[in-house]
C-alpha cells in the first residue's frame, strides 16, 4: 500500500507551556517497571558504545548524538554508516522480546496489545496540519516524492546479491511501527516537560512510515541534553536496527 506522507517538521518544535511539570526521569523509569527500565539502560549503554566507537574524539554523548542524527539524516541507514556486531543484536533482540519491552514501543502488524496509554493527554488540541507533498517542501534532504511501501521495498545495496537482499530485507518480521498506545512513549510524555517531546508523540500518531532521515535532520535542532529527548533519540533510531539487525546473519 502507498502512501503520501507529510510532514511537520521536527526543528519547528512549539513551544508548549506546561504548567506545573516537573520533569523526573526517575518516575519514568518506574513507571516503565524495574525490568524494562534496566532493559532500557542496556541499549542505552549499547548505544553509546556504538557512537563512542564512531566517534572516538567527541567526549560528550549529546555530542555524539548530534553527529549521529547529521550522519543518518545523509546516509539513512544504520548498518552503512555504523559498525553493526550481529551477535550483540541478536542478544538485544532477544531481551527486547523476553522482557516484552519491545511492545511497549513498537508492534509488528497485525500483533496485538494489552495496554492502551493515550498520547492525546499531551498533545494539545489544534487545527490538523494540512497534508503537503515533500516534493514542495524546500529541503534537500526530501525528493520530489517519498512513497512508503511496507511489503515492497527495495534497496541498492552493491555488496549483496540484490535478489537475497531483497528477501532479507523483506522478512515479515521486520514489518514492524511504532506503537502509538505504547507505555514507553506514554511515559515520556507523563514525565518530561520539554515541547518538543510532545512534538515527537505527535510524531508517533501520525508519521509512521516516513523516512527515518528526514526526521534525523530535524532532531538536530533540539536540546540534545535532555535525557527524555535522548532516549526517544535511542528508540526512533537504534531499536529499529536491533530489530532489524537482530535475527540472522546477512546473506552473502
Amino acid at each position: 500500500m502507498k502512501h503520501w506522507v507529510f510532514i511537520v517538521l521536527i526543528a519547528g518544535f512549539s513551544q508548549v507551556c506546561r504548567a506545573q511539570c516537573v520533569e523526573d526521569i526517575e518516575k519514568f523509569n518506574a513507571f516503565l517497571g524495574q525490568e524494562n527500565s534496566e532493559m532500557l539502560s542496556v541499549l542505552n549503554h549499547s548505544f553509546d558504545t556504538i557512537l563512542q566507537s564512531a566517534y572516538p574524539d567527541v567526549p560528550d554523548f549529546p555530542d555524539r548524538i548530534s553527529l549521529f542524527l547529521e550522519s543518518y539524516a545523509e546516509i539513512n541507514d544504520f548498518e552503512r554508516q555504523f559498525y553493526t556486531d550481529s551477535a550483540s543484536f541478536r542478544s538485544l533482540k532477544i531481551q527486547l522480546e523476553s522482557s516484552g519491552f519491545r511492545k511497549d514501543i513498537y508492534l509488528h502488524e497485525d500483533e496485538s496489545y494489552d495496554n492502551k496509554f493515550d498520547l492525546n493527554e499531551f498533545i494539545p488540541e489544534g487545527e490538523e496540519p494540512e497534508p503537503t507533498e515533500l516534493g514542495q517542501l524546500d529541503i534537500d534532504l526530501i525528493e520530489a516524492e517519498i512513497q512508503y511501501e511496507r511489503r515492497d521495498k527495495e534497496y541498492e545495496v552493491e555488496e549483496y546479491d540484490q535478489e537475497s537482499m531483497y528477501l532479507f530485507n523483506n522478512r515479515p518480521e521486520l514489518d514492524f511501527y511504532m506503537n502509538p498506545d505504547g507505555k514507553f512513549w506514554y511515559g515520556l510524555g507523563k514525565y518530561s516537560c520539554s515541547a518538543a517531546i510532545i512534538d515527537i508523540l505527535e510524531s508517533v500518531k501520525n508519521m509512521n512510515g516516513i523516512s527515518l532521515g528526514v526526521v534525523a535532520g530535524g532532531m538536530r535542532e533540539i536540546d540534545l541534553n535532555n535525557a527524555f529527548i535522548q532516549q526517544a533519540v535511542m528508540a526512533q533510531f537504534y531499536i529499529p536496527a536491533i530489530l532489524r539487525f537482530g535475527y540472522s546473519e546477512k546473506p552473502k
